[in-house]
């Protein structure tokens, strides 16, 4: 095997890299009547089907010679296992890597590294890696603009309309017709697990006739239906937790207590994500196509006070801070929270259920809303190909990069959700199509792409954070600086060449 993981010097302080916090929808179809039980019994019919695409195959072949491709990977993410292990997605990502080597008789290399060690590359000029991946708040500052990646639609061998390539994040990063940056199935374990989502207890639903209430409110069967019927939404998740509390420990306190049974429990970052769940982004965009501040809106103000008064208002819900997210967790492992909104990667800790349960998107505004939304931790992973790659490698780089995204699309998706769908979850139509929801609607904008001390990255967490139920003077405290820092974020992509 020729995958090996180097590790620097500095891969413990890697380690340390902090997180944000611990999503077009895809459709099933149903294949209807087949030809062949229309035609009469007395007909031998033969029916061919066309044998199912493999993406991979639609790549082209080539062979590089055995020929180094290094990655520097920050954050001290393991991009490639030393081996086998009979661990589901351990083994996917492992076959993501050597398959491609095979495929091109390539050898990739893994190295952790920081912006400090690349820059020290790139000055140099001496091409020592070939891709470099990063946080997602924290890759355009640290490698973006400072004019150390490359605009990837050079890369001819990248189809970046491919379907393990984000297509939200792609619209969202895409200025002027160039993309530094790209989010999807490259990095897929992190990508997928490290997503924002939402968990319902089945047991206490029954408990709690939450079935019963979906159909005389929304005219559906359960959760599922109210997903795919577009109807789940934040109206409909007020209306089907309320009334839900137990004060099980019998203290007479309803304020919030661990200890008790709540409709809801989240934490007030994971709250924060209401703002992209309910597409209300940070920036638009003006007449020549650049990001412009448009959260001073009548709906973001809107939304500001009812997002509040859910968190610390509503008896239902059990709100915890930051550092409480794991006792949250904890909660809804003891089955005493019937809906919680936590993380993909959670998934490890719930096997420890003793109930069963269910996976879905975060709500919708409205039911005008065509699609869910979510966002990832702003540790997962966005990869940038460095300027010292140079044109007459374009082909092997892009190739070696398209392959390993689509590898991870075609092989580790489906790991991953093997892995998700274990336990007290149930790999069945209904849990695979909430997690494709889910993956599909990842949003990672061009705000939260751009974190600053000085910006919008993260306002509705800010501002629940500050217990404020209006916008009003958070924004006008905040919105001089902001300006400042976006217009000079515009003047750097302004100022890339090609």
């Amino acid at each position: 095997m020729k995958i090996r993981r180097l590790t620097s010097l500095l891969l413990a302080a890697l380690l340390l890299v902090p997180a944000a916090g611990c999503s077009e929808t895809a459709e099933s179809s149903d294949p209807g009547e087949t030809a062949a039980a229309q035609i009469p019994e007395a007909v031998d019919v033969t029916v061919e089907t066309e044998p199912e695409t493999n993406y991979v195959d639609t790549l082209p072949v080539m062979d590089f010679e055995g020929r180094l491709f290094q990655i520097g990977a920050d954050a001290g993410y393991h991009l490639s296992p030393e081996e086998l292990t009979g661990e589901t997605i351990n083994d996917a990502v492992y076959k993501q890597m050597t398959n491609t080597e095979e495929r091109y008789d390539t050898d990739i290399q893994v190295i952790g590294v920081n912006t400090g060690l690349v820059k020290a590359s790139v000055n140099a000029g001496d091409d020592a890696y070939q891709i470099v991946t990063g946080g997602t708040s924290g890759f355009a500052s640290g490698y973006v603009l400072s004019s150390m990646v490359q605009n990837l639609y050079k890369f001819d061998r990248i189809d970046l309309t491919k379907p393990w390539w984000n297509q939200n994040s792609v619209k969202e990063l895409t200025l002027n017709g160039k993309l530094y940056m790209a989010f999807g199935d490259f990095a897929c374990e992190r990508g997928i697990t490290y997503t924002h989502s939402f968990y319902f207890n089945k047991v206490l639903g029954e408990e709690f006739n939450l079935n019963e209430n979906i159909e005389n409110l929304y005219g559906e069967k359960n959760m599922y239906e109210l997903v795919r019927s577009g109807k789940w939404t934040i109206d409909a998740l007020e209306s089907l937790i309320a009334g839900v509390y137990v004060d099980v420990d019998g203290d007479g306190d309803v304020k919030k207590d661990f200890d008790d049974l709540y409709g809801l429990g989240q934490s007030i970052p994971v709250s924060g994500v209401y703002r992209t769940a309910f597409d209300c982004l940070i920036m638009a965009r003006d007449d020549e196509g650049w990001p412009v501040l448009d959260i001073n809106t009548d709906k973001f103000n809107a939304i500001v006070p009812r997002i509040y008064a859910l968190c610390f208002e509503n008896p239902s819900v059990l709100e915890g801070e930051h550092a409480e997210e794991g006792i949250l967790g904890d909660t809804f492992v003891a089955g005493r929270l019937m809906i919680y909104s936590g993380f993909l990667c959670d998934v490890a800790k719930l096997r420890e259920m003793k109930d069963e349960f269910g996976v879905l998107p975060f709500p919708k505004y409205d039911e005008g809303q065509e699609n869910y939304f979510t966002t990832v931790r702003g540790d997962n992973y966005f990869l940038g190909i460095p300027v010292t790659v140079a044109e007459a490698d374009r082909d092997f780089v892009g190739l070696v990069t398209e392959t390993i995204a689509c590898y991870g699309y075609t092989d580790v998706r489906p790991a991953v959700y093997d892995d998700t769908l274990k336990g007290k979850m149930t790999r069945d139509e209904d849990s695979v199509q909430m997690l494709d929801i889910l993956v599909d609607g990842i949003v990672v904008e061009f705000a939260f792409a751009h974190a600053n001390d000085g910006s919008f990255s993260y306002v509705l967490w800010n501002v629940l954070n500050a217990r404020l139920d209006s916008f009003a003077s958070y924004y006008q405290k905040k919105l001089k600086v902001a300006n400042k820092y976006y217009e000079k974020v515009n003047n750097v992509y302004k100022s890339m060449e090609d």
